[in-house]
Protein backbone atom coordinates (compact mmCIF):
# COMPACT_ATOMS: atom_id res chain seq x y z
CA UNK A 1 0.00 0.00 0.00
CA UNK A 2 1.22 3.58 -0.96
CA UNK A 3 2.98 4.80 2.13
CA UNK A 4 0.77 8.60 1.72
CA UNK A 5 -2.54 6.47 1.36
CA UNK A 6 -1.47 4.03 4.41
CA UNK A 7 -0.52 7.02 6.82
CA UNK A 8 -4.59 8.47 5.80
CA UNK A 9 -5.46 5.31 6.60
CA UNK A 10 -4.30 5.36 9.66
CA UNK A 11 -4.78 8.60 10.60
CA UNK A 12 -9.07 7.90 9.71
CA UNK A 13 -8.82 4.93 11.62
CA UNK A 14 -7.87 6.86 14.50
CA UNK A 15 -10.07 9.59 14.31
CA UNK A 16 -13.31 7.22 14.00
CA UNK A 17 -11.85 5.05 16.89
CA UNK A 18 -12.15 8.18 19.04
CA UNK A 19 -15.04 9.13 17.46
CA UNK A 20 -16.70 5.96 18.69
CA UNK A 21 -14.98 5.70 22.21
CA UNK A 22 -16.15 9.25 22.86
CA UNK A 23 -19.66 7.97 22.16
CA UNK A 24 -19.69 4.85 24.19
CA UNK A 25 -17.66 7.20 27.47
CA UNK A 26 -20.89 9.76 26.63
CA UNK A 27 -23.47 6.79 26.64
CA UNK A 28 -22.30 5.50 29.64
CA UNK A 29 -22.19 8.57 31.47
CA UNK A 30 -25.67 9.70 30.31
CA UNK A 31 -26.84 6.08 31.40
CA UNK A 32 -25.42 6.63 34.74
CA UNK A 33 -26.63 9.85 35.34
CA UNK A 34 -30.29 9.16 34.35
CA UNK A 35 -30.28 5.66 36.53
CA UNK A 36 -28.84 8.62 39.58
CA UNK A 37 -32.16 10.37 38.80
CA UNK A 38 -34.66 8.01 38.67
CA UNK A 39 -33.31 6.65 41.90
CA UNK A 40 -33.24 10.65 43.61
CA UNK A 41 -36.85 10.04 42.16
CA UNK A 42 -37.62 6.95 43.91
CA UNK A 43 -36.32 7.77 46.95
CA UNK A 44 -39.18 10.49 47.30
CA UNK A 45 -41.67 8.24 46.50
CA UNK A 46 -42.33 9.45 42.94
CA UNK A 47 -43.39 7.54 39.71
CA UNK A 48 -41.92 9.52 37.89
CA UNK A 49 -38.72 8.83 35.70
CA UNK A 50 -36.32 10.62 33.31
CA UNK A 51 -38.42 9.76 30.92
CA UNK A 52 -41.33 11.50 32.36
CA UNK A 53 -42.91 14.07 30.06
CA UNK A 54 -43.59 16.37 32.91
CA UNK A 55 -39.75 15.78 34.25
CA UNK A 56 -37.82 19.01 33.73
CA UNK A 57 -34.03 18.70 33.84
CA UNK A 58 -31.83 21.34 35.30
CA UNK A 59 -27.87 22.26 35.26
CA UNK A 60 -25.23 23.47 32.77
CA UNK A 61 -25.44 20.70 30.30
CA UNK A 62 -29.12 20.24 30.63
CA UNK A 63 -32.43 21.99 28.69
CA UNK A 64 -32.61 24.53 31.54
CA UNK A 65 -30.03 26.11 32.29
CA UNK A 66 -31.77 27.63 35.67
CA UNK A 67 -34.66 26.80 37.89
CA UNK A 68 -36.76 29.41 37.30
CA UNK A 69 -36.39 28.50 34.22
CA UNK A 70 -37.76 25.39 34.55
CA UNK A 71 -40.35 26.53 37.01
CA UNK A 72 -41.48 28.92 34.30
CA UNK A 73 -42.56 26.83 31.80
CA UNK A 74 -43.83 23.89 34.70
CA UNK A 75 -47.07 22.50 34.37
CA UNK A 76 -49.37 21.95 37.88
CA UNK A 77 -47.51 18.96 39.38
CA UNK A 78 -44.37 18.94 37.33
CA UNK A 79 -41.17 17.92 38.63
CA UNK A 80 -37.52 19.87 38.41
CA UNK A 81 -34.72 17.96 39.13
CA UNK A 82 -31.56 20.07 39.78
CA UNK A 83 -28.14 18.87 39.11
CA UNK A 84 -25.22 19.33 41.37
CA UNK A 85 -24.22 23.16 41.01
CA UNK A 86 -24.67 27.02 41.99
CA UNK A 87 -27.94 28.59 40.85
CA UNK A 88 -27.45 32.17 41.60
CA UNK A 89 -31.00 33.56 41.32
CA UNK A 90 -34.26 34.23 43.36
CA UNK A 91 -36.32 31.00 41.92
CA UNK A 92 -40.58 31.95 42.70
CA UNK A 93 -42.43 28.91 42.83
CA UNK A 94 -45.44 30.24 45.21
CA UNK A 95 -47.97 29.90 42.37
CA UNK A 96 -47.72 26.36 41.57
CA UNK A 97 -48.11 22.72 42.82
CA UNK A 98 -44.01 21.46 41.84
CA UNK A 99 -41.23 19.13 43.06
CA UNK A 100 -38.36 20.68 43.06
CA UNK A 101 -35.39 17.83 44.07
CA UNK A 102 -31.82 18.34 44.05
CA UNK A 103 -29.71 15.42 43.00
CA UNK A 104 -27.24 16.13 46.00
CA UNK A 105 -28.10 18.17 49.16
CA UNK A 106 -24.60 19.53 49.23
CA UNK A 107 -23.92 20.27 45.68
CA UNK A 108 -26.84 21.56 44.80
CA UNK A 109 -26.82 24.94 45.96
CA UNK A 110 -30.19 28.11 45.26
CA UNK A 111 -28.19 30.96 46.44
CA UNK A 112 -29.13 34.53 46.25
CA UNK A 113 -27.92 38.10 48.30
CA UNK A 114 -30.55 38.84 50.90
CA UNK A 115 -30.75 42.63 49.98
CA UNK A 116 -34.38 42.30 49.34
CA UNK A 117 -37.21 41.26 50.95
CA UNK A 118 -38.82 39.92 47.59
CA UNK A 119 -35.62 38.40 46.68
CA UNK A 120 -35.21 35.51 48.56
CA UNK A 121 -33.19 32.39 47.40
CA UNK A 122 -36.49 30.29 46.87
CA UNK A 123 -40.27 30.96 47.82
CA UNK A 124 -42.76 28.14 47.39
CA UNK A 125 -46.25 27.35 48.96
CA UNK A 126 -47.09 23.53 47.86
CA UNK A 127 -45.38 20.96 46.44
CA UNK A 128 -42.06 19.43 47.53
CA UNK A 129 -38.38 20.65 47.78
CA UNK A 130 -36.06 18.08 48.58
CA UNK A 131 -32.05 17.61 48.80
CA UNK A 132 -30.30 20.42 48.47
CA UNK A 133 -29.25 23.56 49.91
CA UNK A 134 -30.55 27.12 50.35
CA UNK A 135 -28.08 30.03 51.48
CA UNK A 136 -28.84 33.61 51.76
CA UNK A 137 -25.77 35.65 51.28
CA UNK A 138 -25.03 38.61 53.52
CA UNK A 139 -25.73 41.90 51.83
CA UNK A 140 -26.51 45.55 52.54
CA UNK A 141 -30.59 46.08 52.76
CA UNK A 142 -31.64 47.37 48.80
CA UNK A 143 -32.49 50.66 48.78
CA UNK A 144 -36.36 50.77 48.65
CA UNK A 145 -37.01 47.24 50.18
CA UNK A 146 -38.85 46.81 52.64
CA UNK A 147 -36.72 44.48 54.80
CA UNK A 148 -34.43 41.88 53.91
CA UNK A 149 -35.15 38.31 52.54
CA UNK A 150 -35.19 34.88 53.86
CA UNK A 151 -33.59 32.13 52.56
CA UNK A 152 -37.07 30.89 52.37
CA UNK A 153 -39.75 32.85 52.31
CA UNK A 154 -43.45 30.35 53.22
CA UNK A 155 -46.56 32.97 53.58
CA UNK A 156 -48.76 32.77 50.43
CA UNK A 157 -53.05 31.80 49.72
CA UNK A 158 -51.71 29.28 47.28
CA UNK A 159 -50.92 27.06 50.09
CA UNK A 160 -54.75 27.26 51.27
CA UNK A 161 -56.35 23.75 51.48
CA UNK A 162 -52.40 22.50 50.58
CA UNK A 163 -49.41 20.41 51.74
CA UNK A 164 -45.98 21.57 51.32
CA UNK A 165 -43.41 19.32 51.83
CA UNK A 166 -39.43 19.87 52.60
CA UNK A 167 -37.12 17.12 53.09
CA UNK A 168 -33.21 17.22 53.40
CA UNK A 169 -32.76 20.73 52.94
CA UNK A 170 -29.68 22.82 54.50
CA UNK A 171 -31.12 26.25 54.86
CA UNK A 172 -28.72 28.81 55.87
CA UNK A 173 -29.08 32.91 55.68
CA UNK A 174 -25.77 34.91 56.63
CA UNK A 175 -26.94 37.67 59.14
CA UNK A 176 -31.25 37.50 58.59
CA UNK A 177 -33.68 34.88 59.62
CA UNK A 178 -33.42 31.75 57.65
CA UNK A 179 -37.32 31.30 57.54
CA UNK A 180 -40.50 33.15 56.85
CA UNK A 181 -43.53 31.43 57.18
CA UNK A 182 -47.17 32.25 57.82
CA UNK A 183 -49.76 29.18 57.78
CA UNK A 184 -52.97 29.52 56.12
CA UNK A 185 -56.78 27.53 55.97
CA UNK A 186 -55.91 24.13 55.62
CA UNK A 187 -52.45 24.19 54.90
CA UNK A 188 -49.94 21.56 56.74
CA UNK A 189 -46.24 22.29 56.49
CA UNK A 190 -44.38 19.64 56.97
CA UNK A 191 -40.29 19.76 57.04
CA UNK A 192 -37.71 16.61 57.85
CA UNK A 193 -34.24 16.19 58.40
CA UNK A 194 -33.58 19.98 57.68
CA UNK A 195 -30.93 22.01 58.62
CA UNK A 196 -32.00 25.91 59.83
CA UNK A 197 -28.73 27.86 60.38
CA UNK A 198 -28.31 31.74 60.70
CA UNK A 199 -24.86 32.85 60.98
CA UNK A 200 -25.86 36.32 63.07
CA UNK A 201 -27.67 37.63 65.76
CA UNK A 202 -31.46 36.78 63.86
CA UNK A 203 -33.46 33.77 64.18
CA UNK A 204 -32.98 30.28 62.78
CA UNK A 205 -36.73 29.88 62.46
CA UNK A 206 -39.83 32.18 61.91
CA UNK A 207 -43.57 31.02 62.15
CA UNK A 208 -46.93 32.36 62.23
CA UNK A 209 -50.02 31.40 61.71
CA UNK A 210 -52.35 32.68 58.91
CA UNK A 211 -52.22 36.74 59.26
CA UNK A 212 -55.38 37.70 56.81
CA UNK A 213 -58.24 35.89 57.74
CA UNK A 214 -60.21 34.91 61.04
CA UNK A 215 -61.56 31.85 61.67
CA UNK A 216 -58.18 29.78 59.47
CA UNK A 217 -58.94 26.15 60.83
CA UNK A 218 -57.00 23.31 60.19
CA UNK A 219 -53.46 25.12 60.02
CA UNK A 220 -50.74 22.23 60.22
CA UNK A 221 -46.93 22.37 61.29
CA UNK A 222 -44.96 19.47 62.00
CA UNK A 223 -40.71 19.47 62.49
CA UNK A 224 -39.26 15.86 62.78
CA UNK A 225 -35.29 15.52 62.73
CA UNK A 226 -34.38 18.78 62.25
CA UNK A 227 -31.65 21.18 63.33
CA UNK A 228 -31.76 24.61 64.66
CA UNK A 229 -28.81 26.88 64.78
CA UNK A 230 -28.07 30.34 65.70
CA UNK A 231 -25.70 33.08 67.05
CA UNK A 232 -28.21 35.25 68.72
CA UNK A 233 -27.95 37.24 71.76
CA UNK A 234 -31.07 39.91 71.52
CA UNK A 235 -33.02 37.24 68.99
CA UNK A 236 -33.84 33.95 69.71
CA UNK A 237 -33.23 30.51 67.96
CA UNK A 238 -36.68 29.78 67.56
CA UNK A 239 -39.43 32.08 67.31
CA UNK A 240 -43.14 31.32 67.19
CA UNK A 241 -45.72 34.28 66.57
CA UNK A 242 -49.65 34.20 67.67
CA UNK A 243 -51.80 36.66 64.48
CA UNK A 244 -54.32 35.89 68.13
CA UNK A 245 -57.05 35.86 65.18
CA UNK A 246 -60.35 34.73 66.49
CA UNK A 247 -61.32 31.33 65.81
CA UNK A 248 -58.53 30.37 64.71
CA UNK A 249 -56.88 26.48 64.58
CA UNK A 250 -53.19 25.93 64.25
CA UNK A 251 -51.23 22.31 65.33
CA UNK A 252 -48.13 21.91 65.66
CA UNK A 253 -45.93 18.53 65.83
CA UNK A 254 -41.74 18.39 67.25
CA UNK A 255 -40.68 15.09 66.86
CA UNK A 256 -36.32 14.79 67.74
CA UNK A 257 -35.30 18.02 66.77
CA UNK A 258 -32.57 19.68 68.14
CA UNK A 259 -32.01 23.55 69.01
CA UNK A 260 -28.89 25.60 69.58
CA UNK A 261 -28.08 29.04 70.34
CA UNK A 262 -23.92 29.87 69.89
CA UNK A 263 -24.70 33.29 71.02
CA UNK A 264 -25.95 32.16 74.69
CA UNK A 265 -29.35 33.61 73.78
CA UNK A 266 -32.68 32.46 73.98
CA UNK A 267 -33.38 29.37 72.20
CA UNK A 268 -37.76 29.88 72.06
CA UNK A 269 -39.51 33.12 72.03
CA UNK A 270 -42.82 33.86 71.55
CA UNK A 271 -44.91 37.21 70.52
CA UNK A 272 -48.11 38.47 69.68
CA UNK A 273 -49.05 40.34 66.84
CA UNK A 274 -52.22 41.74 68.57
CA UNK A 275 -53.23 41.58 72.20
CA UNK A 276 -53.94 37.90 73.18
CA UNK A 277 -57.69 36.72 73.79
CA UNK A 278 -57.16 33.82 75.63
CA UNK A 279 -54.13 31.69 76.78
CA UNK A 280 -56.29 28.67 78.14
CA UNK A 281 -55.47 25.39 76.34
CA UNK A 282 -52.74 27.55 73.93
CA UNK A 283 -49.57 26.42 73.44
CA UNK A 284 -46.63 28.57 75.12
CA UNK A 285 -49.56 31.19 75.54
CA UNK A 286 -50.48 31.17 72.05
CA UNK A 287 -54.57 31.04 72.16
CA UNK A 288 -54.88 29.40 69.35
CA UNK A 289 -51.77 26.96 68.39
CA UNK A 290 -51.90 23.38 69.98
CA UNK A 291 -48.70 21.01 70.48
CA UNK A 292 -49.68 17.64 69.56
CA UNK A 293 -49.15 14.72 72.43
CA UNK A 294 -47.32 12.93 69.93
CA UNK A 295 -44.18 15.82 70.09
CA UNK A 296 -41.76 13.84 72.38
CA UNK A 297 -37.85 13.51 72.06
CA UNK A 298 -36.80 17.33 71.22
CA UNK A 299 -33.76 18.95 72.69
CA UNK A 300 -35.32 21.99 73.53
CA UNK A 301 -38.52 21.12 76.45
CA UNK A 302 -41.08 23.86 75.09
CA UNK A 303 -41.35 21.79 72.13
CA UNK A 304 -42.36 18.70 74.10
CA UNK A 305 -45.14 20.45 76.20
Amino acid sequence: MNKKYLRSFISITIVAGLFLLGLFVSFRQSHKERSTVNAVLANYGLQETVDSENVLLVGKWQKYRSVQEAVDVAEEGAVIVVSPGVYRESVHASGKNLSIIGMDRNECVLTNPNGDYFFPPIEMGRGLLANLTVHATAQQMAQGAIAKAYAMHIDFDSSINSNLDILDVNFINDDYQVLGIGLREGFTLRFSNCLFECRADQNAFYCHDDPSREGSTRQKLIVENCHFVNSGKSKSTILMQSQESKGSEISCQWISNTVENKGDGQLFAVKHWTPQISTVGGWQGMSFWKNSEDSRGNSLQALNE
